[in-house]
């Protein structure tokens, strides 16, 4: 009953698949960020007001303060912002980096875009949308840590660290220079030149650095303010391929703050009365002013329709992302699942041919013994032969000795009977 305008964050209930492993983080995202946020308290961060459960809801609702808008859109729908004001919006942003990167243990935000920036009605701007943020372990001294391997945030505001799985707090300095030249140019700078070229003199492939990538959007922002101008040599600093060589947080607010000081609004100071007297010295350009404010209020009236159109259709979009995100997860699952298959049935095939061979050479010495074997047994025959041949052989030496053995008995017989008749004739 406090008065307070609120917004609410919460996930479909459709979109959430206790199966799907992807829903399951987007769950584990949003509790974190409620964590988080929970604990975080700065002008330059969302504020966070706390959680409630809707009716036949499985997951909270996330209450923050209401803004009226975000950066991306305002840049976007209003063409020629003074540079003070952008310089103003980027001090903000880069106080609200200081306070994330040095509390401890600090905050690594990992998705710092302009749409991430939200904006209240006196234009001041506070970093939202924690989600992909990571808790820092870094020691002092220290740039990067191990990270889950992924492109954390929006690709095109990522520095080429952000492939690998070690990086820390000049990520998100990175992402602010990125962020710096889509405010400083008002054009997105999505359209980047390829990572790498091919040479026409040497013809040999070589890589682009991140300025060079930009170096369209580069040109826009030097012919908009000069080469040598303070917030152009500022964002090539951020854009650094090196992350050594991106200032800190806290030096880029020092830059920051120091532009803003040589860069101050004309009017700032002045009150209503004597804007009005200034204005009072031209009566035609007063009455073009009401005519451009009445303009504005009828502009004004016609963007909360589209507004409220275009935030419709982006929830809609935002639906439709989230189930396209879905959708590819459980591709990348199925996909995982049938490369485990397809190895293990790999390692399968392996082992198959190994216990081919394996029986192919036991098969061969099965029959090399088989030949083996009729060869002895075929020499077994010849020897059965032979002994046969020898025993019929000893059976008739056998008869012929006995044969003898009976005639020489005889003989003896017959010596010894004409002895004894030899004997009773004397």
């Amino acid at each position: 009953m406090s008065g307070l305008t609120c917004a609410g964050k919460k996930i479909y209930d459709t979109l959430i698949d206790p199966e799907n492993q992807g829903a399951q983080v987007m769950v584990d995202k949003y509790y974190k960020e409620c964590s988080l946020l929970s604990e975080l308290r700065h002008p330059h961060i969302v504020q966070f007001l706390g959680i409630c459960f809707l009716p036949d809801s499985q997951l909270p609702v996330l209450v923050m303060e209401r803004l009226q808008g975000s950066l991306d859109e305002l840049l976007e729908t209003t063409p020629n912002i003074p540079l003070h004001t952008k310089l103003s919006i980027l001090h903000d942003v880069a106080t609200g980096l200081v306070f994330l990167h040095n509390r401890s243990p600090a905050v690594i935000h990992r998705d710092l875009t302009a749409r991430n920036v939200l904006l209240n009605a006196t234009m001041t701007a506070k970093i939202a949308d924690l989600g992909n943020s990571r808790i820092s372990t870094l020691r002092p001294g220290q740039l990067a840590q191990t990270m889950t391997k992924g492109i954390p945030g929006t690709l095109v505001y990522m520095p080429p660290e952000a492939s690998t799985d070690h990086y820390g707090p000049p990520l998100d300095m990175f992402s602010f220079g990125h962020l710096s030249l889509f405010t400083a140019i008002q054009v997105f700078p999505g359209d980047l030149l390829p990572s790498t070229y091919t040479d026409p003199r040497k013809k040999k492939v070589k890589a682009r650095t991140e300025l060079e990538r930009r170096e369209n959007y580069i040109a826009t922002l030097e012919g908009k303010l000069g080469k040598k101008y303070a917030l152009v040599v500022f964002i090539k600093e951020c854009l650094a391929y090196e992350p050594a060589s991106r200032p800190t947080a806290e030096k880029a607010l020092e830059k920051l703050d120091s532009m803003k000081k040589t860069q101050q609004d004309p009017y700032q100071g002045m009150n209503r009365l004597q804007l009005e007297k200034l204005l009072e010295g031209n009566s035609s350009a007063s009455e073009r002013v009401k005519e451009l404010q009445s303009h504005i209020i009828q502009m004004k009236a016609e963007k909360s329709g589209l507004k409220d159109v275009c935030q419709a259709k982006k929830k809609m979009v935002h639906v439709m992302q989230l189930e396209n995100s879905l959708l590819k997860q459980q591709m990348a699952d199925k996909d995982s699942l049938l490369s485990t298959q397809e190895s293990a049935l790999s390692t399968k095939e392996t082992e198959f041919v190994s216990l081919k061979a394996q029986f192919e050479a036991g098969l061969r010495r099965t029959r090399s013994l088989e030949e083996e074997l009729k060869a002895r047994i075929s020499m077994l025959s010849v020897k059965d032969a032979s002994i046969e041949a020898l025993t019929e052989e000893l059976k008739g030496k056998d008869k012929m000795l006995k044969a003898k053995k009976s005639e020489d008995g005889e003989a003896e017989n017959l010596g010894i009977t004409k002895a004894e008749d030899e004997v009773t004739c004397k």
